[in-house]
């Protein structure tokens, strides 16, 4: 029996850092921005102007650690009417996630 060298494959990976104490990381603090065909928004369950979005978005984002967010559109919502608030919501400082039904 001849034995073999074995080959080892090693991997850099990243692993987040640990969240300071304090700040949760729970789906609790999920945020998601819902919008339907008559341009209504909702920040989670909170019905709000459009034009009010960008400024509560920098407030909100302003004391969390993670700048995720999800953005979930009607079906029925015009594609140019979602990437312009998908637009506001980016410049507001949000790494924006989209929600597919």
């Amino acid at each position: 029996m001849a034995a073999a060298p074995t080959l080892q494959r090693t991997y850099d990976v990243t692993v987040p850092p640990k969240a300071p104490p304090g700040h949760s990381t729970s789906d609790e603090d999920q945020i998601v921005v819902s919008q339907n065909k008559r341009d209504t928004v909702w920040l989670n369950q909170e019905e709000i102007e459009i034009a009010a979005l960008p400024g509560r978005m920098q407030g909100i984002l302003a004391h969390r650690l993670s700048k995720q967010i999800f953005y979930a559109g009607d079906s029925t919502l015009n594609y140019q009417t979602a990437l312009m608030t998908i637009d506001l919501l980016n410049r507001s400082g949000a790494a924006v996630g989209i929600v597919t039904r």
